[in-house]
């Protein structure tokens, strides 16, 4: 990795000059070449714009491991100090709550539509979720019903609901704590609809009306199959609302509902390390993105563990 950040710019902008005459000065006039002259990037064929801050820092870290090396191995005998530039503050696009509090308003009307009532229902409790979760879109697409857990535990003397799911992350599977309890209420209604459905496809068979197998992906077509994406019906949604763009003109994708969740929950106080662990992503993307988000200091909402009695269980428990 850091062999390749090197070869695509820095050997190419450095050419013939011997390193042991390459010091700060020379980095800072290799950061504004890198700033100011697009390059042509071979492997996907296309002219790279203006790089980004992060994209810089990247680039400059890789150097500083390369002549670490060096002086290490005794090539230079100099010290090179490298000064990387200021973060971006590139807020990703989410909704405000009010924002939110007016889709979840028209959600109900929204679904009783009876050519697209399947899809809408789907659809609205996907969102319900993701906001109240944070998962990835790819980490929903994959989630099972066995991937679902609880927990109880008690808080100032009141038994209080937790819901885990279990997900693959870019790295790992992780536990998620949703928001609330809530959510198993989405669930349920997703739940409730799959079942109905798979009464019907195997009407006679023995236990048809117990519902689907739990191996099944939470959000399924009729046939049980993973539903592969829900953005051209919340393209519709969000339009229909006029919602597509925030204050800064910036299109909402469906990974907006994951922002949200970002947004809400740093609002809420919630510590941005547990944060970042329950997202599955680190604390320095937390800050990059979503630095504009007042946090009101630490709070426990994601993983207080204090056992208590069992409640009844629903069937995909």
């Amino acid at each position: 990795d850091v062999t390749s950040a090197i070869e695509r710019y820095a050997l190419r902008y450095f050419d013939k000059k011997a390193v042991d005459q390459i010091a700060e000065k020379e980095i800072q006039e290799f950061v504004q070449w890198r700033i100011k002259n697009p390059v042509f990037n071979e492997r996907n064929k296309r002219t790279v714009s203006e790089p980004s801050p992060e994209t810089i820092r990247h680039e400059l870290s890789s150097l500083k491991r390369f002549f670490d090396w060096m002086k290490v191995n005794r090539h230079i005998k100099h010290e090179v100090e490298l000064k990387p530039p200021p973060l971006s503050k590139n807020r990703r696009p989410h909704f405000t709550k009010d924002e939110w509090n007016r889709i979840t308003r028209n959600m109900r009307e929204w679904v009783k539509d009876d050519r697209h009532a399947r899809s809408r229902i789907m659809l609205t409790q996907y969102m319900l979720i993701l906001v109240n979760t944070g998962i990835r879109v790819g980490e929903a697409r994959d989630l099972k019903w066995a991937d679902i857990d609880r927990q109880t535990r008690t808080v100032n003397g009141t038994e209080v609901e937790d819901i885990i799911l279990s997900v693959g992350g870019k790295t790992d599977h992780r536990d998620v704590v949703a928001k609330s309890a809530d959510v198993k209420e989405y669930l349920k209604r997703i739940w409730d609809l799959r079942r109905a459905e798979y009464a019907e496809l195997h009407e006679g068979e023995k236990d048809a009306d117990k519902g689907p197998p739990l191996s099944e992906p939470v959000f399924a077509d009729k046939n049980g199959k993973a539903v592969k994406s829900f953005k051209k019906g919340y393209e519709g949604f969000i339009q229909h609302l006029g919602l597509q763009k925030d204050a800064n003109g910036k299109t909402r994708t469906i990974y907006s509902l994951r922002h949200t969740y970002a947004t809400f929950r740093l609002s809420h106080g919630v510590d941005v390390y547990k944060l970042a662990q329950n997202m599955g992503t680190s604390v320095e993307m937390i800050e990059r993105h979503y630095g504009h988000t007042t946090n009101r200091g630490n709070a426990s909402e994601l993983t207080k563990v204090a056992q208590a009695a069992a409640r009844t269980k629903h069937a995909w428990e």
